[in-house]
């Protein structure tokens, strides 16, 4: 019998179409098989309207704002599993995440999806469901940050 059953937040990395949300459902689904209380955190669910995904950029810092307090709430309320389910591409955009878990007595892991080269970029953008613009997509792969040693987060592929 294990003496401490240590809590798990588990931060998704990716770009659009990656395979992240399909992974966090993964996740999700072998967690409660397990008999574990787990959650799913995502900016996306603030554009979802009676089942459909209604991007409005506009709306952005609403809705991760609203995905932290989702987070913030599952930390108190008795979760066994926490994932966030946001691109995460720069570091600046999970690293508060990270410390609130760690005080909430969290361990931390991070799955990182990235691309092997140009050709499944593209797939992955042909697979997306949210409409990104492939321009778009390539500028945020530009943008992508190695998880800093220092954060102490254990990488999983």
């Amino acid at each position: 019998e294990e003496y401490f059953m240590m809590k798990r937040f588990l931060v998704m990395r990716g770009l659009s179409g990656s395979g992240k949300s399909t992974a966090s459902k993964q996740k999700l689904e072998e967690a409660e098989k397990a008999g574990l209380h787990a959650i799913i955190c995502s900016a996306d669910d603030y554009f979802v309207r009676d089942g459909k995904y209604e991007f409005r950029g506009n709306k952005l810092n609403e809705a991760h704002r609203e995905c932290f307090a989702k987070f913030v709430d599952a930390l108190t309320e008795g979760y066994d599993l926490v994932i966030l389910d946001n691109t995460n591409i720069k570091v600046e955009e999970f690293e508060l995440y990270v410390k609130v878990a760690r005080l909430a007595g969290f361990s931390v892991s991070a799955l990182e999806k990235k691309p092997k080269d140009d050709a499944e970029l593209l797939s992955w953008h042909k697979r997306c469901v949210h409409d990104v613009p492939l321009d778009k997509v390539r500028s945020r792969w530009q943008q992508w940050e190695d998880m800093p040693k220092s954060m102490k987060v254990e990488v999983i592929q």
